[in-house]
């Protein structure tokens, strides 16, 4: 199903959402020509949600003209029309993730030896509402400290790679 060639359509899978960020150019292509007539591509930013446990979500941006196919073990997740004046999808993204939001769909999750979670289930959550004005501010002082992390991380790098080139030029004779 997937291609080097770039198609504009990409493969998501449920690894892809480890990370803090999904890098959508480490995504396959997707070849349109295997698609079956079942296969949605999503053309929109979605947060997308694993429907197994252990629960993973994460925000997939796109830029204009791009789009994903999701594996059957994931959720794509999209504020529909009538709501889009209540919520934004990146604080839905980040209730999700915090720890009321994963003890919801943990609470809501059904199954013992391996947890899932349905579409019903996930509507019954209970998000908080607040104005879209404080979902912008919270969203915009989040953004700033991930920045700050990226930094951090960054810099952490940098002193690593430093330490290794001096053990190494040390014990290198």
């Amino acid at each position: 199903i997937t291609t080097l060639d770039d198609t504009g359509i990409r493969y998501v899978y449920s690894q892809a959402l480890d990370t803090q960020q999904v890098d959508m150019s480490q995504l396959p292509f997707v070849d349109k020509s295997k698609l079956g007539k079942s296969s949605q591509v999503i053309e929109e930013d979605s947060l997308v949600l694993t429907r197994t446990s252990p629960f993973k979500s994460n925000m997939l941006h796109l830029q204009p003209g791009a789009g994903v196919i999701i594996n059957g073990n994931l959720f794509s997740i999209t504020i529909a029309s009538k709501y889009r004046n209540r919520y934004l999808l990146d604080y839905i993204a980040a209730f999700f993730n915090s720890t009321l939001g994963r003890e919801q769909i943990e609470r809501l999750a059904s199954g013992t030896v391996i947890k899932s979670i349905s579409i019903k289930d996930l509507k019954s959550l209970a998000i908080p509402e607040v104005s879209i004005d404080q979902q912008r501010r919270f969203l915009g002082h989040a953004d700033k400290i991930i920045e700050m992390r990226m930094d951090l991380l960054k810099k952490l790098d940098e002193v690593n790679q430093e330490l290794n080139k001096l053990v190494e030029e040390e014990f290198n004779w």
